[in-house]
């Protein structure tokens, strides 16, 4: 089954995950009244399965004295969120670990991105580039999970990936969103930069963005309002720093997401349409069996994957 909405695919994920808190016994008071499908943040640890809290302890272990970055919505952060991407990814990446990242190799190699005789080198939850545009640093840009491929003793190139499992789409620009800034309708490309309020703030995507696009792509207003924004800024970091690919990771049932990803690479300039990927969770979930059987059987009742 697959969805062209995103509200007709979350109420189909609610109905597995109803039907998997009830086989689990977890009663109705440990979920927030207002959202059914957070829970209370006494009982959070439920939503946080054996592989996730293995890659939070090495995100940790890594980053010491450092919070893990949680998301939040609506102030409740997404270690309590039955619908959580980012718990999603952690329970899906983590179940690989150190020692079973030659399963998440074949299916990368499977899936194109690595070569013969290539390893992944590093692996990085939550990751964040260097501050090559000068973003602020509460804004600045991450990568859901990233990983450094390449033969040992070489220096390796990035590959992004980006995790949306219930998301509508992809992120906006907040100048934008909260009508701060309505577009350049008649401007080209070459003037927008002197207009846009990044640039006024000192974010200098526009000093690599021309070159990004394709130069048929700015019509109409701004060219990254809506959903490119997001895109964009992953874009425009793994070019800066040499990366490899930049990964769309979503469910085969979200049909919504493939027509904003495959305009997104119409946007992008001939040369850089190669570097957008898009792969399911169901074409890893085989690989997540040899590595972890426990986690692909989580997958599958809490998920449906």
């Amino acid at each position: 089954m697959v969805f062209l909405r995103s509200d007709s695919f979350r109420r189909s994920v609610d109905a597995i995950q109803w039907k998997y808190v009830a086989e689990e016994g977890w009663p109705t008071e440990w979920f927030n009244t207002r959202w059914p499908h957070i829970l209370e943040p006494e009982h959070e640890d439920l939503n946080l399965p054996p592989s996730a809290m293995y890659a939070l302890s090495n995100w940790q272990e890594c980053h010491l004295s450092q919070l893990f970055p949680w998301h939040y919505w609506h102030g409740i952060r997404s270690s309590r969120n039955l619908h959580s991407s980012q718990v999603l990814c952690l329970t899906l990446f983590g179940a690989f670990g150190r020692e079973r990242l030659q399963f998440l190799e074949k299916a990368l190699r499977d899936a194109g991105l690595l070569d013969t005789g290539e390893v992944i080198l590093e692996s990085e939850f939550e990751y964040e580039p260097e501050n090559y545009f000068n973003e602020k640093e509460n804004r600045r840009t991450s990568v859901d999970f990233a990983v450094r491929i390449g033969r040992k003793g070489q220096p390796g190139t990035r590959v992004y990936f980006e995790i949306k499992f219930l998301e509508s789409g992809f992120g906006q620009c907040s100048r934008g969103h909260s009508g701060q800034c309505s577009g350049f309708p008649g401007l080209s490309v070459r003037d927008i930069p002197f207009h846009c309020l990044l640039t006024a703030e000192g974010i200098s995507y526009w000093s690599k963005l021309p070159t990004l696009m394709d130069s048929g792509t700015c019509r109409v207003s701004c060219p990254v309002r809506g959903p490119f924004y997001q895109l964009m800024r992953n874009v425009l970091h793994l070019v800066e720093e040499g990366g490899r690919a930049f990964v769309v990771l979503s469910d085969t049932r979200a049909k919504y997401l493939d027509s904003e990803v495959l305009n997104f690479v119409r946007f992008l300039a001939p040369p850089y349409r190669k570097l957008v990927h898009q792969m399911a969770f169901q074409h890893i979930s085989p690989y997540l069996r040899l590595a972890d059987a426990a986690a692909a059987t989580l997958l599958a009742r809490k998920y449906g994957i």
